[in-house]
């Protein structure tokens, strides 16, 4: 009998370790959407700078 709660608190570990892994992967999911977004905008920025030093030149 005793294995059988060994086998069940390593049971319960498991599902509690996989909804760890679940929210941290969505939380990096999240950071690198967000990082993409602030990628995109420096790189607009960057361009309009450019653009403008271009033109004034």
């Amino acid at each position: 009998m005793p294995q059988s709660g060994v086998r069940q608190k390593v049971e319960n570990l498991s599902g509690h370790v996989a909804q760890r892994l679940d929210g941290l992967e969505r939380k990096i999911d999240g950071f690198i959407d967000e990082q993409r977004t602030v990628h995109a905008t420096m790189v607009e920025l960057l361009s309009s700078l450019v653009g403008k030093n271009t033109d004034s030149q």
